[in-house]
């Protein structure tokens, strides 16, 4: 008797109505993970458009693989480095491993040492290192309301984002419509999420309204 992979159960759980080209872009994402290749897309939109259920469709068609996930906190917005903390936390047996500099930096971020203020390129390259160093078998991290999280971890996630190569990362952002986070993503891939097509709208609502949705 066959069985459906967890991650078929998953996505017909949470279906995704009239983002064929968002789930296209997603879908060869995570095949290039699986090849070594990375990549990294920026989502954003205003509030209920669906960008953090084009996460979890990413999250459900990464079977097999790494993932990481966090979200922006508003009430953590200010704790420089906060959202960082929280994504490096599974790997934080890699930190003796870095270069000095960059370990150095990385723990005056996560304030574990005292000493000279962070500097957020070393940061940033201390991240890509840990990162690269345990992406095996491929990594999918997901950053979700980005327009939340703290200054200085979204400057140097975006600053990882920018530098992937052939690591076998993919990180994809979501954000409400944001001048000052979209000026901070700039030089990653990036797509507006707009309100469904008309025939994808009808079709939720049939699913999630009882009757006959009048679509006059």
């Amino acid at each position: 008797m066959s069985r459906t992979a967890p991650s078929e159960v998953n996505a017909k759980q949470r279906p995704v109505f009239g983002r064929d080209q968002e789930r296209l872009i997603l879908d060869e994402m995570i095949a290039g993970i699986r090849m070594g290749m990375s990549s990294a897309l920026a989502l954003w939109g205003d509030a209920g458009m669906g960008k953090t259920l084009l996460l979890d469709y990413a999250a459900d068609m990464s079977s097999g693989l790494q993932i990481r996930r966090v979200a922006g906190i508003e009430a953590e917005r200010g704790l420089g480095f906060g959202g960082l903390h929280r994504l490096l936390l599974p790997t934080k047996q890699e930190l003796a491993t870095l270069p000095e500099l960059q370990r150095g930096a990385l723990v005056s971020a996560f304030g574990v040492s005292q000493g000279t203020p962070p500097d957020v390129f070393l940061v940033g390259l201390a991240t890509l290192t840990m990162l690269a160093s345990t992406a095996s078998p491929g990594l999918l991290c997901l950053i979700d309301d980005v327009h939340w999280l703290d200054h200085e971890s979204l400057r140097a996630l975006a600053f990882v984002a920018r530098r992937l190569k052939a690591e076998g990362i993919a990180m994809v952002f979501s954000t409400r419509s944001s001048g000052d986070v979209l000026l901070e993503l700039q030089g990653i891939t990036s797509r507006q999420v707009d309100g469904l097509p008309e025939g994808a709208a009808l079709e939720l609502l049939n699913l999630v309204v009882p009757g006959v949705v009048d679509p006059t």
